[in-house]
This record gives C-alpha cells, structure tokens and sequence, in this order.
C-alpha cells in the first residue's frame, strides 16, 4: 500500500487550496445565516401551534342504564383542562350492533376538571349498549 507523503510543517490546508482553490469567505457565513434561519423559523412554528392549539377534552363513557324499550341513559366522564364548554355525541346500539338512538349534549362552562353527566338516548327499539363518539370544545356561541 503506497502512502501520500504529508507536506512538511503540517501544510496539508494549504497544499488543498493550492490545488481546489480556497472557499469564498460568504459560502460559510451563508450557511450559518441558512441554519440560523431555519431554527429561528422551527422555534415561532412551534411557539404558534402551542399557543393556538385547542384546549384539552376528553371523554369516558361510564356506563349505561335501559330506562325502557325506547330509552337509554348513558353517563359520561368529561375532562376538561380550561373548563371550556364542551360538545359530547353518544349513541346506543341494540344487540345486532346496529345504531338504535343518537343524541348530541353540551355541557356549559365551568371549573377546569373532571364533570360528569347523565344524559338520555331516544331509541328506535331496545338498546343493549352505547357508546361515546367524540367530546370537544363546544363552538363558540353565534
């Protein structure tokens, strides 16, 4: 294996700029005004979608009571961060799994924290379970 003779004094830089040519002293500072940019623009997308993002709600459906052949009542667990009013949508669903009842309700604003609610299903024919579709931030009142 043949070895490249290293100039003497270390002058390996300098026998590469003799040979490519030395680098504009822009290029760099372009690069690092580039980089700078790009973080600089990451961090204000970052600090924007934090502070537009939506506040947090979640929901658990507890449990459901059969009040009669055409009606249900579901009870459900509302977590809300900001205390936001919010939307919940259930629905009840009879034994061949098919939605019997669908009701929409909305729980006014109050105290950050866990809420929990009863709220009654109409349905078209027995109901054997329900469920919790989504709950969120209620719309703002037109």
């Amino acid at each position: 294996m043949q070895r490249t003779p290293t100039p003497p004094g270390g002058a390996t830089s300098d026998l590469l700029a003799e040979r490519y040519g030395r680098a504009p002293r822009w290029s760099r500072f372009a690069g690092l005004a580039a980089v700078a940019v790009v973080a600089v623009a990451g961090l204000a997308w970052v600090v924007w979608a934090a502070a537009n993002s939506p506040a947090a709600v979640s929901g658990q459906l507890q449990g459901l009571q059969v009040e009669s052949g055409s009606q249900v009542t579901v009870t459900v667990t509302v977590f809300r961060r900001n205390g936001d009013a919010v939307r919940c949508q259930v629905y009840a669903q009879a034994a061949d799994r098919t939605i019997v009842g669908e009701s929409t309700f909305d729980i006014p604003p109050g105290e950050p924290g866990t809420v929990t609610v009863d709220h009654g299903i109409t349905t078209e024919r027995p109901a054997i379970s329900g469920a919790l579709r989504t709950c969120e931030v209620a719309p703002a009142a037109e």
